[in-house]
């Protein structure tokens, strides 16, 4: 199973597109609403470039997912010559997942990442709500 769109999407430094690069399944609280990822995309100058589409493929059986527009902290890695961009918020998409009442157990969602260059980035993402 590919996880890379919501877990590794960070990995395209081509278009500067970033996401919580590397972390394992996500867990989420019992009874609460939590961001799973942030996307956006970055010129090498940290200057916005615009929002990636976000298109969901497969929907969560046990929850909900909603995409907003904030500003949120990116974080490339070390060697991503957008790494200082990691120091400021900036413009971009979040992922938020609410589990349904009562739900315990595992969750996923799949999607497709479309960013404003062009790159193209598709995974599943697991979800643990505990």
């Amino acid at each position: 199973m590919r996880r890379s769109l919501l877990a590794v999407a960070a990995g395209l430094t081509v278009c500067g597109c970033n996401t919580q690069a590397g972390i394992p399944p996500v867990a989420v609280p019992a009874g609460e609403t939590r961001k799973l990822n942030f996307f956006t995309s970055l010129n090498a100058d940290c200057s916005y470039m615009g929002d990636p589409d976000i298109r969901i493929t497969k929907y969560p059986l046990h929850g909900k997912l909603m995409i907003e527009k904030g500003f949120d902290y990116t974080a490339f890695k070390e060697t991503n010559q957008r790494y200082d961009c990691n120091m400021k918020k900036v413009p971009g998409l979040r992922v938020l997942y609410t589990p349904d009442p009562g739900f315990v157990g595992t969750d996923s969602y799949s999607g497709e990442l479309i960013f404003p260059n062009g790159g193209y980035d598709a995974g599943t993402v697991p979800i643990t709500v505990k």
